[in-house]
């Protein structure tokens, strides 16, 4: 197929566009059931719509691709024109694991349908879930009628990632006009405004300028994106044939602009989930104040979803009904995250040490016990109750202490550590790797 031309645009985080069948802003990390099966083959096939997004997932390993990998696949079928140009544009957007690849293969009337044959114009097309790019293809079609299109999930069987969710979007339409942002990502200080530049291929028509979420910031009618408080948010151009621009626009703190900073992926990240907020109405982080216990206990639950608390009312005398962190309390006391003292206070502003905040996300972990690491801290003794947490949290990448060999056990921990703390454990424990590397 001669005519295929490849483009590759990165519109959009792949972590960005969700809804069964529109675009909207991902509330949770793990992919909904496929929505679209059975359409394992091509018989079984789910007729596509065009100009609608599509959102579905590749999860169980039915087939055996070779002896070192093992393949899922979906199937789709869509009704084109000769002579029209279309985009295929698809992206996945989240991954249990970094080594999932998508490759997806085109079939135009007359086709062999074997995805292995590669018919895709004669070249195979692979997106890398960790880089998080939509992948636009446009081609002329060459004949009318029923085209296919497959998408198949490859992943490393040597190393045993036997469940792995990927999940991807994917639309087709037809190109009539076109409108393209010069970036496809960009940050922005709260307080500060940048200016995206719409280009319009083919018919002039009049934009319609859009954000995800004007708390976050906010776009006139120029494409000026001027950013309001910490967090993410998309600029979307959209055309009335249809066409559309999108841009993920992550808005910083006005104190955490450095991305060399160990702490500034983390605080975004935390942000952009909502486990963490700011100061002065979400405009600054203060990365360097110190975190209490309230706070520690708080970004915690939130971690873990805010779960609801099996107890109505608190023990502790100095945590009130109308604290923020009341909630939070009580379920870090009921699954034995946090303890309070014999006085029967909780404490909340008392400030959390290094070691009390690693302890905490040890016993988050449950309080495993299992540690095959011989690194230890020169300042950490057997006799501390926190000496195994801290060898677990040192195994699982989430401390790695001083150049001196100490981990300062009794120093306060600061809010640019706790978000460095919180964002490891929940690469390295929670699994959630790739989404941390979509943060900018």
């Amino acid at each position: 197929m001669k005519t295929i031309k490849k483009t590759i645009t990165s519109l959009l985080a792949a972590t960005a566009v969700v809804g069964a069948v529109v675009g909207s802003v991902m509330a949770a990390p793990t992919p909904p059931e496929d929505p679209y099966e059975p359409n394992n083959t091509y018989d079984t096939a789910t007729q596509v719509t065009l100009g609608q997004e599509y959102k579905a997932e590749i999860g169980s390993m039915d087939n055996y691709l070779s002896n070192r990998y093992k393949v899922d696949e979906d199937w789709y079928k869509f009704n084109l024109e000769k002579g029209k140009t279309y985009r295929i544009t698809m992206s996945g957007y989240t991954a249990r694991y970094s080594e999932t690849t998508l490759l997806i293969s085109l079939f135009y009337p007359g086709s062999e349908l074997d995805p292995m044959k590669n018919t895709f114009g004669d070249v195979s097309v692979r997106n890398d879930i960790r880089d998080r790019k939509v992948d636009n293809y446009d081609f002329e079609a060459p004949k009318s009628g029923t085209y296919y299109i497959n998408f198949y999930n490859f992943f490393d069987l040597d190393n045993k990632k036997l469940n792995n969710d990927t999940g991807y979007i994917f639309s087709v339409n037809e190109i009539k006009s076109q409108v393209e942002f010069d970036k496809n990502v960009a940050e922005v200080p709260c307080g500060k405004s940048f200016t995206l530049k719409a280009t319009i291929k083919g018919k002039k028509e009049k934009i319609t300028w859009k954000s995800s979420n004007t708390k976050v910031a906010t776009v006139d009618s120029n494409g000026k994106v001027t950013g309001k408080m910490a967090g993410k948010t998309f600029i979307t151009a959209t055309l009335p044939s249809g066409s559309i621009a999108r841009c993920e626009v992550q808005v910083q703190y006005k104190d955490v602009t450095k991305t060399t900073d160990f702490w500034y992926k983390p605080t975004n990240y935390l942000t952009n989930q909502g486990v963490v907020k700011g100061y002065d109405n979400q405009t600054n982080f203060k990365p360097a104040n110190v975190c209490t216990r309230a706070q520690m206990v708080t970004f915690i639950w939130r971690l873990q979803g805010s779960p609801e608390p099996k107890a109505k009312t608190c023990k502790f005398k100095d945590v009130k009904k109308s604290d923020y962190f009341y909630k939070a309390v009580i379920w870090g006391n009921e699954n034995h995250i946090v303890e309070g003292y014999k006085n029967g206070t909780f404490g909340p502003q008392i400030v959390c040490a290094r070691k009390h905040a690693v302890t905490f996300l040890w016993r988050l972990a449950g309080s495993p016990t299992d540690i095959h690491t011989k690194k230890t801290f020169s300042d950490v003794k057997k006799s501390d109750y926190y000496y195994t947490a801290t060898l677990w949290a040192s195994e699982h990448l989430i401390l790695a202490g001083y150049k001196d060999g100490t981990f300062k056990p009794n120093g306060d921990c600061l809010r640019r550590q706790m978000v460095t703390f919180l964002s490891k454990y929940d690469a390295n424990i929670n699994n959630n790797w790739n989404k941390q590397q979509n943060v900018h």
